[in-house]
């Protein structure tokens, strides 16, 4: 940081405030998050082991599995059924 300080020292203002405020935003930013990673090591250790978690029930065929077989009872009700006809 403050290396592109010294670096940017003879350009614009602009570019030398952005570089500063983007270096001391990205500071804290790092310094929360390894505090969140620490808080939440810490909380493992300490945390009791979650309860077992009950089996799913059977919710039955899926949505597309029926829409497939109600396509099929219709293909069925609007196919007309055909007869052979046997050759005289």
């Amino acid at each position: 940081t403050l290396f592109f300080g010294l670096f940017f020292y003879n350009m614009p203002s602009g570019l030398n405030l952005y570089i500063g405020t983007s270096s001391f935003f990205g500071m804290l930013e790092q310094k929360r998050i390894r505090a969140h990673i620490e808080e939440l090591k810490n909380h493992e250790e300490t945390a009791e082991p979650a309860p077992p978690k009950k089996p799913k029930k059977d919710k039955g065929p899926s949505l597309f599995a029926k829409l497939k077989n109600a396509a099929e009872e219709a293909q069925k009700i609007k196919s007309p059924t055909t007869k052979k006809k046997g050759k005289k």
